[in-house]
């Protein structure tokens, strides 16, 4: 016993009494070719902290083996040291040891339960409050912006008091929502007309209701198709010529300028526009009527052999006082609000922070539309329901 110790210490480089103590060569020559220094003993460290990191190592795969060893749950009471051939000092350190792994790993899959819960639980709570965070800052700002809204359309027509030559914009308005924009109803209302007479009778003919073809061409324009589709048009254009017109002139400083000459920009830009909406709109709506009847009257009469006194006995009969009021007041609405919409929207184009120039000019004149023809038809909805009631 007493020459394998000698043995294994020489081979370890440390003596026993009559070796002396002396490096291996290897180690000399290492020692020879790099100096001692700071790197050197980064080195070390890092060494040492390798054997550390692979003693732990050895150590949980000595526990996760010592788990299954037929040692697992034995006491000093219940086994000998003979069973097992260890000395009794030895068994016994033995027996504790796998004891305490047994009772570990007996208490770990309920902390891991619990640990997991815990997790899932915080994890739901963060993502409940995210939630919740982006919902009530998103709320806030759809309140902010019907207000700010709100305050710009007043302040609007406020600023008409204090504008002068005000007819002048105000018949400049009223042709680019008007004149300019007269083409595009001509050509979507007699389309309307005849799209709604050609459904309209293969509808109606199948009930064998055929003269009431009159009746259903007028009470679906007025009441419906006329002032939304009218609305919708001329939002795409006068509308999205608006948001870019007012766009341009704030990004390049135009509404500053005429501000510090004390100019209110508000009534020399937007409430010409505000007040001519109030003309245009309800103008181009009838325009609108009047052709989709006579489209409908070219499709049932002259194509599919309708009598003419027929349609038009239907008309007169279908229409009465209030569906023409319901078609004015929702003409008005939708040209008050929408212009309003689509100037607002350029008016401050300066507000979108992620872009800038043009961009930011585009931008806001799609956002113009867009939230223009979504208040459009949830407007129709509200006037619909009371006028219906």
């Amino acid at each position: 016993m007493k020459a394998a110790e000698e043995q294994l210490l020489i081979f370890e480089g440390a003596s026993v009494g009559r070796y002396p103590q002396r490096s291996r060569p290897s180690e000399q020559r290492r020692k020879n070719r790099q100096p001692a220094s700071a790197h050197g003993v980064v080195e070390i460290q890092a060494k040492g902290h390798k054997a550390f990191w692979l003693r732990g190592v050895a150590r949980r795969a000595v526990c996760w083996l010592g788990a299954y060893s037929p040692l697992r749950g034995c006491s000093r009471q219940t086994a000998s040291p003979a069973a097992h051939g260890l000395p009794g000092r030895c068994f016994a350190s033995a027996t504790a040891y796998h004891n305490g792994l047994y009772a570990i790993y007996s208490v770990f899959p309920l902390a891991q339960g619990i640990l997991t819960r815990c997790c899932i639980t915080l994890l739901f709570v963060t993502i409940i409050r995210t939630m919740l965070h982006v919902l009530g800052r998103k709320t806030l700002q759809i309140i902010f912006g019907f207000g700010d809204f709100a305050l710009f359309t007043a302040r609007s027509f406020c600023s008409v008091l204090n504008s002068r030559r005000l007819g002048k914009r105000i018949l400049r308005a009223m042709y680019e929502q008007g004149t300019v924009c007269l083409p595009v109803i001509l050509i979507v209302g007699i389309f309307t007309g005849l799209v709604l007479g050609l459904q309209g009778y293969h509808v109606l003919n199948r009930f064998g209701s055929s003269g009431l073809l009159g009746a259903l061409v007028s009470l679906s324009l007025i009441r419906e198709m006329a002032p939304v589709l009218a609305s919708l048009m001329l939002v795409g254009q006068a509308g999205s010529a608006l948001a870019a017109e007012l766009g341009m002139q704030r990004q390049t400083e135009q509404i500053v300028a005429l501000e510090t000459m004390g100019i209110e920009s508000r009534g020399y830009l937007v409430a010409p526009r505000l007040i001519a909406s109030l003309f245009t709109f309800p103008t181009q709506t009838a325009l609108f009527v009047v052709l989709g009847l006579w489209g409908g009257a070219l499709s049932g009469s002259v194509l599919l052999g309708v009598d003419s006194g027929v349609y038009w006995s239907s008309v007169e009969r279908a229409v009465e006082a209030r569906d023409l009021r319901e078609c004015f007041v929702k003409a008005i609405l939708f040209g008050l609000l929408s212009i309003s919409l689509c100037a607002y929207q350029g008016f401050h184009a300066d507000r979108n922070r992620s872009v800038t120039g043009a961009r930011a000019v585009s931008a806001a004149t799609t956002r113009a539309v867009v939230l223009s023809s979504i208040l459009i038809l949830v407007v129709d909805y509200a006037v619909s329901s009371f006028f219906v009631r």
